[in-house]
């Protein structure tokens, strides 16, 4: 049986698409998109997103984004809660529905289910599409957001050209064809140099010794890049050296300093506080911090989806003081055993049908490789400048009710972009040393 290999690489935020190996076009290094193999129908990509799909239900752009917050807070609870931890919930969803465009039958049904999804739902791939553009619709020098599918393929394997029309016209994915059978070692660092080099250098090694051998026919790529300034910066004359009490011990860390006017929410058990980011706030930070210093394990068991986007819907504004230390994590997941674990099964044997991708219907995943990066300090995920002037009718000043937000303790973070309330990258801090 031939295997896939999916790997989700993400950076603070980590592919997929080919066609008949005659259709491909070896990518060049460099640069975020590459070129796309020669066009196919989009009849044929549209019709592909409904296969399978007879009386299902469509979904919308919210629906999708519901079903991706889902998948990141499940994935939450049942990842190891010893330690600190960042993860993608938004890379596991474009790369694995990528490879769920090809699958049929009980593997799809799995794999929807193991993502958020009701497995008796379709447009999937367009819902996703309008998602991925509204979130790459910011444009601005003091902001960077990059999300790079590639699919590399096994130079002598043919693809069926409706999933690869599908594929690149939804997922935007570039492909190149590689000789894993005779270059096993060589291909795993070619595909590790594109995904250090798409995620500057923040992540290095993501496919280990001995994944690709001759069995290996595709390996499909998601890298996600992230770096901003907040809004409002910090001053790093503020910072200064203040006990964290953290799961293990309790360190004395660099700590940042602000008092601003920002949304917060006052929920049972924890508050939660969005640091927006420059230029136009559409991305912010969530934290959410336990009201007990050991509170962060059930703060994750009990979060929801939903109460997620009650918290980002809030439009209450607070006079807060808050004091966050600053913070880098690098994760390296077990992401085929959090799969199984939601459900996903029968994609990772033999009797996977996956004969939406090859017409042989040789194909399962054999591992699905996702590692993470984050740092933030008093400027953001990176230094940088923006101005904007905006001008009011005048009014009288308003009176806020104040918050101190003294992150002292473990807490969890989300990035997410508040426009469609996408959570980007979630994570723990119970630790900083």
């Amino acid at each position: 049986m031939k295997k896939i290999v999916l790997l989700i690489t993400l950076l603070l935020l980590t592919g997929f698409s080919c066609s008949k190996q005659k259709d491909c076009k070896v990518a060049t290094q460099g640069g975020d998109m590459h070129k796309e193999q020669s066009a196919l129908s989009e009849d044929n990509a549209s019709a592909l997103n409904s296969t399978d799909d007879m009386g299902a239900k469509p979904i919308q752009a919210s629906d999708w984004v519901l079903a991706n917050n889902r998948f990141a807070l499940e994935s939450l609870k049942r990842l190891d809660s010893r330690g600190n931890l960042v993860f993608s919930p938004y890379s596991f969803e474009r790369a694995l529905g990528m490879t769920g465009a090809g699958a049929r039958g009980e593997t799809r049904a799995q794999m929807l289910n193991a993502l958020g999804f009701n497995a008796n739902v379709s447009n999937l791939d367009v819902a996703g599409q309008e998602v991925e553009e509204q979130i790459l619709s910011v444009k601005d020098e003091s902001f960077a957001l990059r999300i790079a599918n590639r699919l590399y393929v096994n130079n002598d394997f043919e693809l069926l050209a409706d999933y690869s029309a599908s594929v690149k016209k939804h997922y935007r994915s570039s492909v190149e064809a590689l000789d894993f059978a005779a270059s096993p070692e060589p291909s795993r660092k070619h595909i590790n140099d594109w995904v250090a080099q798409t995620t500057n250098d923040r992540i290095k090694d993501l496919l280990p010794p001995n994944s690709i051998d001759e069995m290996t026919r595709l390996v499909l790529v998601n890298a996600l890049y992230f770096k901003a300034a907040w809004k409002d910066s910090f001053d790093e004359e503020d910072t200064k050296s203040l006990p964290f009490k953290g799961a293990s011990a309790t360190n004395v860390v660099s700590t940042m300093l602000q008092i601003e006017e920002m949304r917060a929410y006052k929920g049972e058990g924890f508050n939660a506080l969005i640091l927006p980011y420059a230029p136009f706030a559409q991305f912010g930070m969530l934290l959410m911090l336990p009201h007990a210093d050991d509170g962060v394990d059930a703060l994750s068991q009990k979060l929801t989806a939903e109460k997620v986007g009650e918290i980002l819907a809030s439009n209450d504004v607070y006079s807060v003081s808050l004091q966050l230390p600053k913070f880098k994590i690098e994760s390296t997941i077990g992401a085929s055993k959090l799969l199984n674990d939601l459900g996903m099964e029968l994609p990772f044997t033999a009797q996977a049908d996956f004969s939406g991708i090859d017409a042989n219907n040789s194909l399962h995943i054999s591992d699905v490789y996702h590692k993470a990066f984050i740092e933030i300090d008093e400027n953001g995920t990176e230094a940088a400048a923006a101005t904007a002037v905006a001008m009011m009718l005048a009014s009288m000043p308003i009176k806020r009710e104040e918050l101190d937000f003294i992150v002292d303790h473990p807490f969890l973070f989300a990035i997410v972009h508040l426009d469609t309330q996408s959570i980007l990258f979630l994570g723990r801090v119970k630790d900083i040393n």
